[in-house]
């Protein structure tokens, strides 16, 4: 038995879920869940989670912050990131990524898919809502109360969440 905590909490998927179907569409939607800790652990060789701001400090190796890996999306590489790909942990300071409970990858090269490398394939898992089932889903988010302020908890969000339920208009992409 595992002694690491399980990586999605019932939050964490509600919110996945919550994306997955804020925009209407006429396929089925999906979700990928990702064990960032086993992730980790193959790729980084440690089954932790990284912290932006202990793990990547010049001392362990790294350029300070996790900024210089990620801002210029224009790059073939990323300041020579150590690993294919590492899970880290979204900088709760931030309103949105704290209430969507962010986790982010970082990519050496930004066009590597980890889900389809043979190694790295046993970390995702795609699960499909179909089509007919949405409703249900989203019956599910508002008995959960997930919404659009929930997930962006700023005037943006609460916009959205007040047009959709105060004034019954669409905008929230669902309730």
């Amino acid at each position: 038995m595992e002694s690491r905590p399980a990586f999605w909490t019932g939050q964490r998927l509600a919110t996945a879920l919550w994306f997955a179907l804020s925009e209407p569409s006429p396929e089925d939607a999906c979700v990928w869940m990702l064990d960032q800790f086993k992730l980790n652990a193959l790729e980084a060789k440690d089954d932790a989670l990284f912290l932006p701001d202990y793990d990547f400090v010049p001392a362990n190796g790294h350029l300070p912050g996790y900024e210089s890996y990620v801002v210029d999306i224009d790059k073939r590489t990323f300041a020579a990131f150590p690993h294919r790909i590492a899970a880290i942990a979204g900088i709760s300071a931030i309103p949105r990524v704290h209430s969507q409970r962010g986790v982010f990858t970082i990519h050496r090269d930004p066009s590597f898919l980890a889900e389809t490398d043979p190694v790295l394939s046993e970390c995702f898992c795609k699960v499909v809502i179909p089509r007919d089932l949405v409703t249900q889903a989203q019956r599910f988010l508002t008995v959960a109360n997930v919404h659009s302020f929930s997930v962006f908890p700023d005037l943006s969000g609460l916009g959205r969440y007040l047009r959709r339920c105060v004034l019954g208009k669409a905008g929230d992409g669902l309730l």
